[in-house]
């Protein structure tokens, strides 16, 4: 693979987590049943907004990156960003505690209100598996980096063992031992 692959690909995941996601936001608020002014589903929303919105700035970046070579200096902030939205979809969203809530609060309101909380986690469901895709193209990013930073570094040097405060003064006698430059 190549800093060029791995940018296509990683646009490619990104675009496709994009997509979900904004089908995601779609559900939450155009399709949010009427008088459903509760305070979980206030909540879901909420998470739901700041999910896109690191997805969101995980694209930004990715678009700051308009060679192979300006991807190293993107790639943290990518990373961050997508570790954000995931943070936020699986504690916030996906995780039981959020459901539970989310499902009993359906269960107390309308039959409108039961399918929009299915369609709901339908939606979610669909966000898994790019979400999953993007940190895997994240990662794979990372390890490009890594393998063309170590062709540019110099190759570590020998190493041998440090000598000995006495062995210096014995063998150069008439210098004293100091840490500054000489001159």
């Amino acid at each position: 693979m190549s800093l060029r692959s791995a940018l296509d690909d990683l646009r490619g995941s990104h675009a496709t987590l994009r997509q979900a996601a904004f089908e995601l936001v779609m559900t939450v608020h155009e399709d949010r049943p009427l008088r459903s002014e509760v305070a979980v589903m206030d909540h879901v929303a909420e998470v739901v907004s700041e999910f896109q919105a690191a997805v969101v700035e995980a694209g930004d970046r990715l678009e700051a990156a308009t060679r192979e070579r300006l991807l190293t200096e993107e790639l943290p902030a990518v990373d961050q960003a997508v570790a954000t939205a995931a943070e936020h979809y699986w504690r916030q969203l996906r995780a039981y505690a959020p459901v539970a809530e989310l499902r009993r609060a359906a269960r107390g309101g309308t039959a409108e209100w039961r399918r929009w909380q299915g369609s709901l986690e339908q939606s979610l469901l669909r966000c898994e598996e790019p979400l999953d895709q993007t940190a895997a193209s994240v990662r794979s990013a990372w390890r490009e980096v890594g393998e063309l930073l170590g062709l540019y570094l110099p190759p570590p040097a020998e190493s041998r063992a440090p000598e000995s405060a006495e062995t210096v003064s014995t063998s150069h006698p008439a210098r004293p031992i100091t840490t500054r430059r000489s001159s």
